[in-house]
């Protein structure tokens, strides 16, 4: 994770974040064998989708609806 430039988070290990600019942020939630992406630019996210592809195998499921029995909402 270290090689795409996210920091840990030292509240969560399962955490990590990248600040791109004035208030927009990625954060990679890690869970067992998942990972969520999420942030407020859709452009960045489809970025850190590609990097993360070219290391690890990966597959896109899409949108998340739910994780770990919490309800997402999209706005």
């Amino acid at each position: 994770m270290n090689s795409i430039v996210f920091k840990h988070s030292k509240y969560d290990t399962c955490v990590y974040f990248k600040f791109i600019i004035d208030g927009f942020f990625i954060i990679l939630l890690l869970y067992i064998k998942d990972i969520h992406i999420a942030g407020n630019i859709k452009s960045e996210v489809q970025k850190v989708k590609i990097e993360m592809d070219n290391v690890f195998e990966m597959k896109d499921l899409g949108t998340a609806r739910k994780i770990l029995r919490i309800e997402i909402l999209v706005q």
